[in-house]
């Protein structure tokens, strides 16, 4: 599963299929954890929301954990 699949998949679970589908071009585009830290941090501006944030940063670990077992 790539980078963009598991964020879409994210995406569908925290704010719902309808939304995810209407930011999928922006997800597509994420290449890197940095660029996923980047885009839900500063522009969806989860970065003033301490739930979000932990959210964020739980999804991130997970993804570091996925990558390493699959590589």
């Amino acid at each position: 599963m790539t980078l963009a699949e598991q964020v879409f998949e994210f995406e569908c679970e925290v704010s719902f299929e309808d939304f995810a589908l209407e930011v999928k071009s922006e997800i597509d585009k994420l290449k890197t954890l940095e660029d996923v830290k980047n885009y839900y941090l500063y522009e969806r501006g989860w970065i003033n929301d301490e739930s979000l944030v932990d959210l964020l940063f739980d999804f991130i670990i997970d993804l570091l954990y996925y990558n390493v077992d699959n590589v």
